[in-house]
C-alpha cells in the first residue's frame, strides 16, 4: 500500500547531483590556470629527461668501449664527431681511420683502415642536444687492453659536455678518468639527481 505525504511536508527536488553551467565555468577556469602555471616546468622537466637519456647513452658507449677493449685484449677507441645536423660518437678497434661524416649510417660513419667500426650513435640537433669534448685534442680517446687510457688522455680526464643547444638551462660534464671509468656531474646545478661538479 502506497503512503501519501503528509500535509505541508517539502517533496525531493526531481533529477538533483548535476553541475550548474556556472560551476563547470569555474572549474575550468582553474584547470587552465594550473596547466598554465605547470606548463613551463613540464618543459624543463621533459627538456633535463632527454639530457640525462642522451648523456646516458654516452656512458653507455664509453663502459661498452672499455669492456671491449679487456675481452678483446685490444685497444679500442672512441671518437666523437660533429656536423650541422648532428653530433655522433662512434667506438671502432684501433687501426686508420679517415673520411669521418656523422651524416652516414651507423656503421659507414669512418672509413677505416685496419680497424672496425663497432658501434655508431647519433645525437640529431632536432633533440636539442649537443655532445662536445672539452678537454683540448681532438684524438680519439683510446683504451687500452686493461681498460686503462692510453696516449695523450692519461694525462688530463677527457671530458665531454652535453648541454642544450638551445642555450636554456640543462648540463652535464661526463669524466674519463686514467682508469678508464666515466663518471658525470652537472657544473652549475641545473639538473637535478646528479651531483654538482
Amino acid at each position: 500500500m502506497a503512503r501519501e505525504a503528509a500535509p505541508g511536508a517539502a517533496t525531493p527536488p526531481c533529477g538533483g547531483g548535476g553541475f550548474t553551467l556556472v560551476e563547470l565555468l569555474v572549474a575550468m577556469a582553474v584547470l587552465v590556470v594550473l596547466l598554465t602555471i605547470a606548463a613551463p616546468s613540464f618543459t624543463q622537466f621533459i627538456a633535463q629527461q632527454r639530457l640525462k637519456r642522451v648523456n646516458a647513452e654516452l656512458v653507455t658507449a664509453l663502459q661498452y668501449a672499455r669492456s671491449e677493449a679487456v675481452s678483446r685484449n685490444t685497444s679500442i677507441q672512441f671518437m666523437l664527431m660533429q656536423s650541422s645536423a648532428m653530433t655522433c660518437y662512434m667506438v671502432f678497434i684501433e687501426g686508420g681511420v679517415t673520411d669521418c661524416d656523422c651524416t652516414r649510417t651507423p656503421g659507414n660513419a669512418c672509413v677505416l683502415g685496419l680497424g672496425a667500426e663497432l658501434q655508431t650513435t647519433q645525437v640529431p640537433a632536432a633533440t636539442d642536444v649537443q655532445v662536445n669534448r672539452i678537454t683540448a685534442g681532438s684524438a680519439p680517446l683510446s683504451f687500452a687492453s686493461d681498460g686503462r687510457l692510453s696516449g695523450s688522455a692519461v694525462a688530463t680526464a677527457f671530458q665531454i659536455r652535453t648541454s642544450r643547444i638551445s642555450g636554456a638551462l640543462g648540463t652535464l660534464v661526463t669524466t674519463v678518468n686514467p682508469m678508464g671509468r666515466p663518471s658525470v656531474c652537472t657544473p652549475d646545478g641545473s639538473v637535478s639527481g646528479v651531483p654538482t661538479c
